[in-house]
């Protein structure tokens, strides 16, 4: 877990700096486009579903037929031009938040915070952070969807997380948006499922192709050229309708004194007919036009004065000396190539960015590289230094191409700076995956040799969840930084980070005490002002501190650590609250875990478009709530807050959450009596650990969950079958390990072997007593008096069980003593007064009340309304109108007053 991060309006502020508007602009529709009919009612009908997919080859006209379907359309409309540099999970995520955001302000926004947090969020979260928004937005009158979202050029995106992020969006569309995609070959998403469904409407090659009639209007009407029937029907079939190749021809054929046997002439495949054409477009040109493509080719954008740069003018050296008194040359000749139709697509209404059609690019790079490869480092070098200089002015929505050039051109240590000026700002946005690319597209001896490259590399890594690639970095950090050339603040600093990402290392590998230790190490070494680097290392340090059993020492640092990332990450503040009401619980401190759990609830609210939207992660903190609920006896609330906590866990892919969810949504379907509802949902948990979550920790607790059932349930054997693969850890148990102690406890006893399952529990008893962790050390001592009281050890039996009333009376946690079970209230007689339980003070009651209903007795008699009580006992409204109806059925009242009266006439109130 990372922390840092900074206020929301530096955040707003560097977020916009981030993203390049020019990719969120639709391409304008070119003056003379061949009316295609088919092919916009095609798209018109598929808009009244979730997804339109248009897959074709390059040049097949698919961004021409989205611009014309779009511009007769009433629907809102936001475009997403993409790149390679997209295929990066948070600057694709952030630039469709951005996106989403222009069709209603705002609408992005909550996720684009969740990508630009130190430890930015899942993928899965960051995608249903973005649906809980746009559902929200509007619906409009007509059959079609009134918003539609168009991302274009997919076919540059490879990341499997951002498919599977974009499959959840697709599979969830709210009703009101259309998405369409357009790419040269199928993405993998779930289209055979959506086909099935009827939900997905395709355009692929056969589609776009021209049609003879088609064709004969392009080649006649738009580009004025007059050839005969034959001609045109030999074009169409030798281009096979393809768009690119029949306007390549076209412009080809304008200079042609002989049109008819130029068609004759030429046949081939498409990459034939693109090479040959493109090369008599460029050859037909003049030469001051040959030599601005050729020497723009190497640019994936561009702009007058980038072009100028290039062309060295305005001072550079070898400028064209007839060009020095023409800083906007460069201007003019792309608004002459645009009036052309040379291959340029502009990028913006004010035509000022541009970019070649990639095909024709390609050619051009080609003859650049054929006719002049000594110029292309000099090309390189100088794009990098103009996009440096718009890094200084800007910010890093030019740093991937600063860099890429730089590299390009042969100056990696010129690269190397441009990435430390902008690493700290990627890091504390969550840019992880923009920074490990940037940083190992540098020769690898040159981040090895710089510790300054190795310790933000390292950063990314652990933000980006591959700490196994740490080690080699830091040693190399140990190796180089004590003779590297550096100011000593810098040099501090570096040596901090080592031992706080050290720390964070040992932890994850169990080696608790290790790294509490370099975690202290690692806070005195760093500068008190340093809240990002101080919240990483202190929510560390009381993680470790909380997993190694030490959980009274755990509390300041957890509470520290949430006051340095309150400021900074909200997603890590929420995480750690979380964290700390689970520790709360264990320490016996309900109260605490309640308020704690509440609060990170509140942190996870938030308004979009007006209304109330939580975060993904508050599903953590409502599977916390339940679990308490669950504790409480109260099981209607518990299973109101687990089921919802479970289910937007799930969707926002809080995996940490889910093991708590599911192992106490099991425990109470069977505390309800539904016991095949108990085993499905331990069959998801087991699923779950096995396929979702391979960590050892998180298998062992499904496995004991469904042991745990398999006993209560009456199958000794299928308990005892995971008993006998099961070995006590030694050291310290964290809270899942503890619940596999006490099932095996609870097997032992129950399979006749109580005085194993003793000796195990006077070893286990002292550490939890020590530690502090009271539900642990309340759950021994049942499982004490059950041995003793096997084994005929009725004083022991007597002593060990008045200690757990003693413990569990504070807590007010009823469900520990009932799921002890029976061999708890069958002790002899000897041994002491039943377990207290608040249900059977109302047993003249056909039905008693539980603990629960008695609390609400209580403040309905004092005249709460039902907002107070759910205000004080932390239960919704609803909770406490269901627990009301059954207050009334069993005490056989009408109303609140009536149930008030009918509880003093049989004394629960009094005796309460």
């Amino acid at each position: 877990m990372t922390t840092g991060g900074q206020p929301r309006q530096q955040q707003a502020r560097g977020d916009a700096a981030v993203l390049l508007a020019t990719k969120l602009l639709s391409p304008p529709i070119r003056p003379g486009l061949v009316p295609r009919p088919r092919l916009a009612e095609r798209l018109r009908q598929g808009q009244r579903g979730p997804l339109t997919l248009i897959s074709a080859p390059a040049g097949s006209g698919k961004t021409t037929a989205i611009c014309t379907w779009l511009a007769a359309s009433s629907a809102r409309s936001v475009w997403l031009s993409l790149d390679a540099e997209d295929n990066d999970p948070a600057r694709f995520w952030s630039y469709v938040c951005a996106a989403c955001d222009r069709l209603a302000p705002g609408c992005g926004a909550p996720a684009l915070g969740l990508l630009r947090a130190p430890q930015p969020a899942p993928l899965p979260v960051v995608a249903s952070t973005l649906l809980n928004s746009l559902a929200l937005l509007p619906p409009g009158d007509a059959p079609e969807r009134a918003y539609v979202l168009i991302l274009d050029d997919y076919q540059f995106i490879e990341a499997a997380s951002i498919h599977e992020s974009l499959a959840l969006l697709v599979e969830r569309l709210p009703p009101q948006l259309h998405l369409a995609i357009t790419a040269r070959a199928d993405p993998p998403l779930p289209l055979a499922r959506l086909r099935a469904r009827g939900l997905l409407t395709e355009l692929r090659a056969n589609d776009l192709r021209f049609s003879l009639d088609e064709a004969s209007t392009l080649i006649r009407d738009v580009s004025g050229l007059r050839l005969s029937e034959r001609s045109i029907a030999a074009l169409a079939s030798r281009t096979e309708g393809w768009a690119a190749g029949l306007q390549l021809a076209a412009l080809a054929l304008h200079e042609q004194s002989d049109p008819e046997a130029f068609v004759a002439a030429f046949a081939g495949s498409h990459h034939y007919i693109v090479d040959y054409l493109a090369g008599e477009v460029i050859g037909q040109q003049p030469a001051h036009i040959r030599a601005f493509l050729l020497q723009t080719a190497i640019l994936e954008q561009l702009c007058g004065p980038l072009c100028d740069a290039l062309l060295g003018i305005d001072g550079a050296p070898q400028a064209p000396s007839r060009l020095q008194h023409a800083p906007a040359y460069s201007q003019l000749i792309l608004a002459e190539l645009q009036r052309k139709n040379l291959f340029l697509v502009p990028l913006d209404a004010e035509r000022r960015w541009y970019r070649y059609h990639q095909l024709f690019a390609d050619v051009l790079r080609a003859r650049l590289y054929e006719t002049a490869p000594e110029i292309v480092p000099t090309l390189h070098q100088r794009a990098a230094a103009w996009y440096a200089g718009e890094l200084a002015r800007s910010g890093p929505a030019y740093l991937d191409a600063a860099v890429r050039h730089a590299i390009a051109g042969g100056d990696s240590a010129a690269a190397a700076g441009l990435i430390e000026q902008s690493a700290e700002q990627l890091l504390r946005h969550g840019s992880f995956a923009e920074l490990i690319q940037l940083l190992r597209a540098l020769p690898a001896a040159t981040v090895q040799r710089s510790p300054s490259l190795s310790i933000l590399l390292a950063r990314a890594l652990f933000g980006a969840a591959e700490p196994d690639a740490l080690p080699p970095l830091l040693d190399a950090i140990a190796a180089e930084l004590p003779a590297a050339s550096l100011p000593e603040a810098e040099r501090r600093s570096i040596g901090a980070w080592a031992v706080a990402l050290e720390s964070q290392l040992l932890r994850v590998r169990g080696s608790y005490a290790a790294a509490i230790a370099r975690a202290n190490e690692a806070l005195a070494l760093l500068d008190e002002g340093d809240r990002h680097a101080r919240g990483f290392v202190t929510m560390g340090l009381a993680l470790a501190l909380h997993m190694s059993g030490q959980l009274r020492a755990a509390v300041a640092p957890y509470q520290a650590a949430i006051g340095l990332l309150d400021a900074a990450d909200r997603h890590n503040a929420i995480t750690t609250r979380c964290l700390l009401g689970l520790l709360y619980r264990s320490l016996g401190r309900w109260a605490d875990a309640a308020a704690t759990f509440t609060q990170a609830l509140a942190c996870a609210e938030q308004h979009v478009l007006g209304a109330a939207v939580r975060l993904p992660t508050a599903g953590w903190a409502m599977i916390g709530l339940g679990e308490l609920a669950y504790g409480r006896d109260d099981l209607a609330e518990a299973e109101h807050q687990l089921e919802a906590g479970v289910a937007l866990a799930k969707q926002g892919g809080v995996r940490d959450a889910l093991p708590f969810g599911y192992a106490t949504l099991a425990l109470l379907r069977q505390a309800q009596g539904r016991p095949e509802q108990a085993r499905a949902t331990s069959a998801a948990f087991l699923s779950f650990a096995a396929h979702d979550f391979n960590l050892p920790l998180v298998v062992g607790w499904a496995g004991a969950v469904d042991a745990r059932l398999a006993l209560v349930q009456g199958d000794l054997g299928r308990a005892r079958q995971w008993a006998g693969g099961y070995t006590p850890p030694p050291g310290a148990l964290f809270l899942s390990q503890a619940f596999e102690l006490v099932t095996y406890l609870r097997i032992l006893v129950a399979a006749g072997r109580a005085a194993e399952a003793l000796a195990l529990i006077d070893e286990r008893l002292p550490a939890a007593e020590d530690g502090g962790d009271a539900l642990l050390a309340i759950e021994l001592l049942l499982l004490r008096a059950s041995a003793c009281g096997a084994l005929g050890q009725a004083k022991a039996a007597h002593a060990a069980l008045g200690r757990a009333l003693e413990m569990a009376e504070p807590i007010g946690a009823p469900r520990l003593l009932l799921d002890a079970g029976a061999p708890t209230v069958s002790l002899p007689a000897s041994a002491g007064p039943e377990p207290r339980d608040a249900a059977r003070r109302a047993g003249a009651l056909a039905e008693p009340l539980t603990p629960r209903e008695l609390e609400i007795l209580r403040r309905v008699a004092a005249g709460q309304s039902n907002q107070q009580i759910a205000d004080a006992l932390v239960l919704s409204v609803g909770t406490v109108k269901t627990h009301l109806h059954h207050l009334y059925g069993k005490l056989d009242a009408r109303d609140r007053t009536h149930a008030a009266a009918r509880a003093r006439e049989l004394g629960l109130l009094d005796e309460s």
